[in-house]
């Protein structure tokens, strides 16, 4: 019982980090288009 407990309790926080991860990603994502777009904007 101990086990699934751990199992599930690893799983959920596993899940929480990759949330993160992607949130983090698509925000740097944004950023990186804005950059790109401003240093067309001034060629």
């Amino acid at each position: 019982m101990e086990v699934i407990i751990a199992i599930t309790v690893f799983s959920i926080g596993v899940l929480a980090v990759l949330n993160l991860i992607m949130k983090n990603l698509s925000t740097i994502d944004k950023v990186q288009t804005k950059i790109t777009a401003t240093i067309l904007a001034k060629e």
